[in-house]
């Protein structure tokens, strides 16, 4: 966004790039919980979704296989089975959520 527009600078332009940035991580649940904590700027926001992303991803460690590519990428499977470990990691990814408004009030 700086090299877009150069010499920009102020609160409403925070928030334009913070948005975008959020808009840019194509995780509805990440960018609804990084929303809550109400980041101020492009940096608070990015520290914040890294965090949260941290938490969830040891979630999802058995997911990848041995040379980094994503299993369920590769291969999707259509018992419910698959659909439950998903349903699991959301699940999981909403409790941390959770918590974190628990700790906030």
């Amino acid at each position: 966004m700086a090299l877009a527009f150069p010499g920009q600078s102020g609160t409403l332009w925070e928030i334009m790039v913070r948005d975008a940035f959020l808009e840019s991580l194509g995780d509805p649940a990440l960018h609804l919980c990084v929303l809550y904590w109400d980041p101020e700027t492009l940096e608070q926001a990015l520290k914040l979704a890294s965090w949260l992303e941290s938490l969830r991803q040891s979630e999802r460690e058995d997911n990848w296989d041995d040379i980094g590519r994503h299993k369920d990428r590769i291969v999707r499977s259509t018992d419910k089975a698959s659909g439950m470990t998903a349903l699991m990691v959301l699940m999981s990814f909403l409790l941390i959520c959770l918590i974190c408004l628990i700790r906030c009030s």
